[in-house]
Protein backbone atom coordinates (compact mmCIF):
# COMPACT_ATOMS: atom_id res chain seq x y z
CA UNK A 1 0.00 0.00 0.00
CA UNK A 2 1.34 3.03 -0.73
CA UNK A 3 1.80 5.79 1.90
CA UNK A 4 0.32 9.36 1.32
CA UNK A 5 2.70 12.34 0.85
CA UNK A 6 2.19 14.80 3.50
CA UNK A 7 2.46 18.21 3.08
CA UNK A 8 5.50 19.53 3.55
CA UNK A 9 5.74 21.81 6.78
CA UNK A 10 5.84 25.77 6.29
CA UNK A 11 9.23 27.10 6.00
CA UNK A 12 8.76 30.65 5.28
CA UNK A 13 9.61 33.15 8.11
CA UNK A 14 7.10 35.02 9.43
CA UNK A 15 7.28 39.13 8.57
CA UNK A 16 9.25 40.66 11.28
CA UNK A 17 7.62 44.11 12.40
CA UNK A 18 9.66 46.33 13.89
CA UNK A 19 7.58 49.19 15.93
CA UNK A 20 9.25 52.79 16.98
CA UNK A 21 7.28 54.60 19.46
CA UNK A 22 7.70 56.99 22.37
CA UNK A 23 9.00 55.14 25.48
CA UNK A 24 6.73 56.17 27.80
CA UNK A 25 4.12 53.97 29.98
CA UNK A 26 1.40 55.30 28.31
CA UNK A 27 2.40 53.45 25.27
CA UNK A 28 2.49 49.73 27.32
CA UNK A 29 -1.20 48.80 26.68
CA UNK A 30 -1.04 50.58 23.12
CA UNK A 31 1.91 48.22 22.07
CA UNK A 32 1.02 45.12 23.90
CA UNK A 33 -3.43 44.51 23.28
CA UNK A 34 -2.90 46.80 20.26
CA UNK A 35 0.12 46.42 18.12
CA UNK A 36 1.38 43.24 19.39
CA UNK A 37 -1.84 41.25 19.10
CA UNK A 38 -2.37 42.70 15.70
CA UNK A 39 0.73 41.37 14.21
CA UNK A 40 0.13 38.33 16.08
CA UNK A 41 -3.53 37.98 15.03
CA UNK A 42 -1.66 38.57 11.31
CA UNK A 43 0.69 36.24 11.57
CA UNK A 44 3.22 38.42 12.17
CA UNK A 45 6.20 38.76 14.69
CA UNK A 46 7.14 42.05 16.10
CA UNK A 47 9.40 43.78 18.32
CA UNK A 48 10.40 47.40 20.28
CA UNK A 49 13.70 47.77 20.69
CA UNK A 50 13.13 47.57 24.59
CA UNK A 51 12.32 44.18 24.43
CA UNK A 52 15.65 43.10 22.50
CA UNK A 53 19.02 42.31 24.15
CA UNK A 54 22.27 44.31 22.47
CA UNK A 55 25.78 45.22 22.92
CA UNK A 56 25.83 48.02 20.76
CA UNK A 57 24.56 51.67 21.23
CA UNK A 58 20.72 51.93 21.67
CA UNK A 59 20.06 54.49 18.55
CA UNK A 60 22.65 51.88 16.36
CA UNK A 61 20.21 48.85 17.32
CA UNK A 62 17.27 50.81 15.61
CA UNK A 63 18.89 51.40 13.17
CA UNK A 64 20.00 47.90 12.61
CA UNK A 65 16.55 46.63 13.32
CA UNK A 66 15.02 49.09 10.89
CA UNK A 67 17.23 47.38 8.14
CA UNK A 68 16.63 44.38 8.94
CA UNK A 69 12.38 44.53 9.70
CA UNK A 70 9.74 43.74 6.64
CA UNK A 71 7.37 46.63 8.12
CA UNK A 72 7.82 49.27 10.34
CA UNK A 73 5.01 50.11 12.55
CA UNK A 74 5.81 53.72 13.70
CA UNK A 75 3.41 55.57 16.23
CA UNK A 76 3.07 59.34 15.47
CA UNK A 77 1.41 60.23 18.62
CA UNK A 78 2.23 64.03 20.42
CA UNK A 79 4.97 64.58 17.69
CA UNK A 80 7.87 62.38 19.22
CA UNK A 81 11.05 63.85 17.53
CA UNK A 82 12.85 60.34 17.63
CA UNK A 83 9.96 58.47 16.38
CA UNK A 84 9.72 61.37 13.17
CA UNK A 85 13.74 60.70 12.68
CA UNK A 86 13.55 56.94 12.97
CA UNK A 87 10.49 57.02 10.22
CA UNK A 88 12.43 59.29 8.13
CA UNK A 89 15.70 57.05 8.11
CA UNK A 90 13.10 53.75 6.98
CA UNK A 91 11.73 55.77 3.93
CA UNK A 92 14.86 56.58 3.01
CA UNK A 93 15.98 52.85 3.08
CA UNK A 94 12.85 52.18 0.99
CA UNK A 95 10.98 50.35 4.14
CA UNK A 96 7.21 49.96 3.86
CA UNK A 97 5.63 51.73 6.96
CA UNK A 98 2.41 51.90 8.81
CA UNK A 99 2.08 55.32 10.72
CA UNK A 100 -0.20 54.89 13.77
CA UNK A 101 -1.71 58.27 15.62
CA UNK A 102 -4.26 58.77 18.33
CA UNK A 103 -4.95 62.39 16.80
CA UNK A 104 -4.68 63.23 13.22
CA UNK A 105 -2.95 66.47 13.52
CA UNK A 106 -0.03 64.47 14.76
CA UNK A 107 0.97 63.59 11.61
CA UNK A 108 3.25 66.24 9.59
CA UNK A 109 2.19 67.63 6.17
CA UNK A 110 4.58 65.93 4.83
CA UNK A 111 3.91 62.39 5.82
CA UNK A 112 -0.08 62.84 5.15
CA UNK A 113 0.06 61.07 1.88
CA UNK A 114 1.07 57.93 3.64
CA UNK A 115 -1.86 55.73 4.84
CA UNK A 116 -2.24 55.70 8.30
CA UNK A 117 -4.53 54.79 11.08
CA UNK A 118 -6.44 57.10 13.46
CA UNK A 119 -7.07 55.22 16.45
CA UNK A 120 -8.15 57.59 19.16
CA UNK A 121 -6.90 55.69 21.86
CA UNK A 122 -9.45 52.42 21.29
CA UNK A 123 -7.68 49.59 21.07
CA UNK A 124 -10.28 47.22 19.47
CA UNK A 125 -10.20 49.96 16.29
CA UNK A 126 -6.04 50.05 16.24
CA UNK A 127 -6.37 45.88 16.39
CA UNK A 128 -8.53 45.63 13.64
CA UNK A 129 -7.38 48.24 11.33
CA UNK A 130 -3.57 47.28 12.09
CA UNK A 131 -4.39 43.71 11.43
CA UNK A 132 -5.88 44.40 7.83
CA UNK A 133 -2.60 46.65 6.84
CA UNK A 134 -0.16 44.09 8.37
CA UNK A 135 -1.96 40.84 6.34
CA UNK A 136 -1.98 43.33 3.46
CA UNK A 137 2.06 43.56 3.90
CA UNK A 138 1.90 39.78 4.12
CA UNK A 139 0.16 39.48 0.64
CA UNK A 140 2.75 42.57 -1.18
CA UNK A 141 6.15 41.28 0.47
CA UNK A 142 8.13 44.11 -1.80
CA UNK A 143 5.47 46.76 -1.06
CA UNK A 144 7.88 50.37 -0.68
CA UNK A 145 6.73 53.59 1.14
CA UNK A 146 5.10 54.62 -2.40
CA UNK A 147 3.18 51.25 -2.35
CA UNK A 148 1.60 52.75 0.65
CA UNK A 149 1.09 56.74 -0.41
CA UNK A 150 -2.01 58.21 -1.42
CA UNK A 151 -1.38 60.69 -4.44
CA UNK A 152 -4.48 62.76 -3.97
CA UNK A 153 -5.19 64.95 -1.45
CA UNK A 154 -8.71 66.61 -1.10
CA UNK A 155 -10.34 69.72 0.48
CA UNK A 156 -13.58 71.01 1.54
CA UNK A 157 -13.90 75.33 1.00
CA UNK A 158 -9.83 74.77 0.70
CA UNK A 159 -9.10 73.23 4.01
CA UNK A 160 -8.19 69.58 4.69
CA UNK A 161 -10.80 67.30 6.60
CA UNK A 162 -8.24 65.25 7.93
CA UNK A 163 -6.42 68.31 9.69
CA UNK A 164 -9.90 69.97 11.07
CA UNK A 165 -13.34 69.69 11.42
CA UNK A 166 -16.03 71.07 9.07
CA UNK A 167 -19.13 71.58 9.42
CA UNK A 168 -21.43 72.61 6.82
CA UNK A 169 -24.69 74.09 7.12
CA UNK A 170 -27.76 73.49 4.77
CA UNK A 171 -29.92 75.88 2.83
CA UNK A 172 -33.29 75.32 4.38
CA UNK A 173 -34.86 77.59 2.03
CA UNK A 174 -34.09 74.71 -0.59
CA UNK A 175 -33.23 72.19 1.86
CA UNK A 176 -29.98 71.17 0.04
CA UNK A 177 -26.30 70.95 0.85
CA UNK A 178 -23.52 72.18 -1.51
CA UNK A 179 -19.61 70.55 -0.83
CA UNK A 180 -17.32 72.76 -2.43
CA UNK A 181 -14.48 70.34 -2.90
CA UNK A 182 -10.70 70.62 -4.37
CA UNK A 183 -8.92 67.65 -5.56
CA UNK A 184 -4.77 68.12 -5.68
CA UNK A 185 -2.87 65.03 -7.57
CA UNK A 186 0.45 65.89 -5.21
CA UNK A 187 2.11 62.93 -7.36
CA UNK A 188 3.95 62.83 -10.40
CA UNK A 189 1.97 60.87 -12.11
CA UNK A 190 -0.93 61.04 -14.60
CA UNK A 191 -4.51 59.97 -13.63
CA UNK A 192 -7.00 59.17 -16.11
CA UNK A 193 -10.38 59.44 -15.87
CA UNK A 194 -11.02 55.99 -14.97
CA UNK A 195 -8.13 55.74 -12.52
CA UNK A 196 -9.82 57.34 -9.73
CA UNK A 197 -13.60 57.69 -8.14
CA UNK A 198 -15.01 60.31 -5.34
CA UNK A 199 -17.67 59.04 -3.60
CA UNK A 200 -19.68 60.52 -0.43
CA UNK A 201 -21.16 58.52 2.72
CA UNK A 202 -24.43 59.75 4.19
CA UNK A 203 -27.34 58.68 6.14
CA UNK A 204 -30.35 57.57 4.63
CA UNK A 205 -32.31 61.14 5.47
CA UNK A 206 -30.16 62.26 2.47
CA UNK A 207 -32.97 62.23 -0.63
CA UNK A 208 -30.52 62.84 -3.57
CA UNK A 209 -26.90 63.59 -4.28
CA UNK A 210 -25.54 65.13 -7.90
CA UNK A 211 -22.72 66.94 -9.24
CA UNK A 212 -24.82 69.47 -10.91
CA UNK A 213 -24.79 68.02 -14.40
CA UNK A 214 -27.67 65.66 -14.14
CA UNK A 215 -25.44 62.77 -14.13
CA UNK A 216 -26.21 59.66 -12.72
CA UNK A 217 -25.02 58.79 -9.17
CA UNK A 218 -24.74 54.99 -8.35
CA UNK A 219 -25.42 54.06 -4.86
CA UNK A 220 -25.29 50.95 -1.90
CA UNK A 221 -26.32 50.47 1.27
CA UNK A 222 -23.48 49.43 3.36
CA UNK A 223 -23.17 46.99 6.24
CA UNK A 224 -23.45 49.75 9.11
CA UNK A 225 -26.88 51.12 7.14
CA UNK A 226 -25.24 54.11 5.40
CA UNK A 227 -25.71 54.58 1.92
CA UNK A 228 -22.45 55.07 -0.21
CA UNK A 229 -22.90 57.54 -3.15
CA UNK A 230 -20.37 56.84 -5.95
CA UNK A 231 -19.98 60.05 -8.06
CA UNK A 232 -19.04 59.87 -12.12
CA UNK A 233 -16.24 60.05 -13.13
CA UNK A 234 -14.54 63.33 -13.58
CA UNK A 235 -11.95 64.69 -16.40
CA UNK A 236 -8.07 63.17 -16.14
CA UNK A 237 -5.55 64.67 -13.58
CA UNK A 238 -2.58 65.68 -14.40
CA UNK A 239 0.59 65.64 -12.26
CA UNK A 240 0.47 68.68 -9.49
CA UNK A 241 -3.18 69.79 -11.34
CA UNK A 242 -5.81 70.97 -8.89
CA UNK A 243 -9.24 70.13 -10.09
CA UNK A 244 -12.45 71.53 -8.18
CA UNK A 245 -15.89 69.48 -8.09
CA UNK A 246 -18.86 70.55 -6.43
CA UNK A 247 -21.57 67.83 -4.92
CA UNK A 248 -24.55 68.83 -3.95
CA UNK A 249 -27.35 66.77 -1.86
CA UNK A 250 -30.86 67.30 -0.27
CA UNK A 251 -32.29 66.00 2.60
CA UNK A 252 -35.15 65.85 5.03
CA UNK A 253 -35.58 68.74 7.29
CA UNK A 254 -37.51 66.28 9.96
CA UNK A 255 -34.55 63.88 9.83
CA UNK A 256 -32.05 66.50 10.66
CA UNK A 257 -31.32 66.82 14.50
CA UNK A 258 -28.35 68.13 15.41
CA UNK A 259 -24.77 67.64 13.48
CA UNK A 260 -24.71 64.77 10.37
CA UNK A 261 -21.23 62.91 10.45
CA UNK A 262 -20.79 62.31 6.64
CA UNK A 263 -17.57 61.26 4.62
CA UNK A 264 -15.94 61.80 1.21
CA UNK A 265 -14.37 58.76 -0.32
CA UNK A 266 -11.66 59.12 -2.90
CA UNK A 267 -10.43 55.94 -4.52
CA UNK A 268 -7.80 54.83 -6.69
CA UNK A 269 -6.92 51.97 -8.37
CA UNK A 270 -5.35 50.37 -5.23
CA UNK A 271 -7.11 51.80 -2.10
CA UNK A 272 -9.31 54.52 -0.65
CA UNK A 273 -8.47 57.21 1.86
CA UNK A 274 -11.95 59.03 3.93
CA UNK A 275 -12.15 62.59 4.49
CA UNK A 276 -14.68 63.16 7.83
CA UNK A 277 -16.98 66.54 7.82
CA UNK A 278 -20.55 67.24 9.22
CA UNK A 279 -23.60 68.42 8.21
CA UNK A 280 -26.13 70.26 10.05
CA UNK A 281 -29.52 72.79 9.44
CA UNK A 282 -29.10 76.62 10.60
CA UNK A 283 -31.52 75.49 13.29
CA UNK A 284 -30.08 72.91 14.67
CA UNK A 285 -26.38 74.63 15.24
CA UNK A 286 -28.75 77.56 17.05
Amino acid sequence: MESVPQPSPQTKPKLFCFVLMPFSSDFDDIYQFGIKDACQAAGAYCERVDEQHYNERMLDRIYNQIAKADLIIADMTGKNANVFYEVGYAHALGKPTVLLTQNAADIPFDLTQFLHIVYEKKLKVLQEKLTARVLWHIEHPTATPQDTSFPLDLLINGISPLRSEIVLCCDESRYWIDIPVTIHNRSSHHFGSDAFKLGVILEKAVDNVGTGFRENVSSAVLENGLVQYILPSRKSLMPGEVQAIKIGFSFNPSLVIGKRAATLRLFTPNTYRDFPFQWASNSSEQ
